[in-house]
């Protein structure tokens, strides 16, 4: 009865260490597929109900969103030219 009151063996120090290495290169790898699969199909699920509700929002209430919209007639380059002009000059760098 010497090994008494001495903690773990050596022996089971590597059976341990076997059956740790063993979850790490088998059973790990599983479960992280598992909850990748799980994550995807959750989202898969909520985008499209998502976009289903947007959809519906979207048709319902088109008249009391709209606006009506008049046309302006105006030529686009007496926009730009109306203000001041600043002139800068510059050289060209070769």
């Amino acid at each position: 009865m010497d090994f008494v009151n001495k903690g773990l063996s050596s022996f089971w120090i590597i059976i341990l260490s076997f059956i740790g290495i063993f979850f790490l290169i088998n059973i790990l790898p599983v479960i992280i597929l598992i909850t990748a699969g799980v994550w995807g199909v959750s989202y898969v699920i909520k985008a499209t109900r998502k976009w289903h509700i947007n959809r519906k929002n979207f048709f319902k209430g088109e008249a009391e969103k709209s606006e009506k919209v008049e046309t302006i007639k105006q030529d686009f380059s007496e926009g730009f030219t109306t203000g001041k002009v600043i002139d800068v000059e510059y050289t060209e760098i070769k």
